[in-house]
């Protein structure tokens, strides 16, 4: 049998889904007396609106005012637009933003370094790879790659 935050969590995944959205995050939190859900959602290729989160934030009071006896708390919901610090997490969220600069935190160290600044430019199955910048007097360029296992998160470099 499904938790309440499994049921809660595919459910809402459908909803987002339907509405031709993608779902960047979700954090579905038991505080005791009600669940507190954030739902960070975008078009596939950018440019969500207000009024986008907006109906979504109602379909998904909609669906739990429906499930009302299957939940059994209250909620609080918020949807939200990832905004220009978007998160780069997976393959699609690295193909979006090739040939710009960016900032990787890692889990082991490249370079020497935990966190890398470069531009992005390839993204493979498995890894990506990078433009590193070295040495300010001489400077040089050299690509490294990265794989996705190795990658904490990404964000575009403004």
């Amino acid at each position: 049998m499904k938790s309440i935050e499994e049921f809660l969590s595919s459910s809402i995944m459908s909803i987002v889904a339907a509405k031709g959205l993608e779902l960047i995050d979700m954090h579905i939190l038991d505080k005791g007396n009600f669940f507190q859900i954030r739902v960070l959602t975008d078009y596939p290729q950018g440019g969500i609106d207000m009024q986008t989160c907006t109906k979504l934030n109602k379909a998904i009071v909609s669906f739990l005012e429906e499930n009302a006896h299957i939940i059994g708390k209250d909620y609080a919901v918020e949807v939200s637009s990832p905004g220009a610090d978007r998160p780069l997490k997976n393959k699609k969220d690295f193909q979006r933003v090739i040939g710009r600069n960016i900032l990787v935190n890692l889990t082991e160290p490249v370079l020497d370094k935990k966190e890398l600044k470069g531009t992005l430019s390839a993204v493979n199955n498995n890894d990506i790879e990078m433009d590193i910048k070295e040495n300010k007097k001489k400077p040089y360029t050299h690509s490294v790659r990265i794989p996705y296992e190795n990658i904490n998160w990404g964000k575009v470099l403004f």
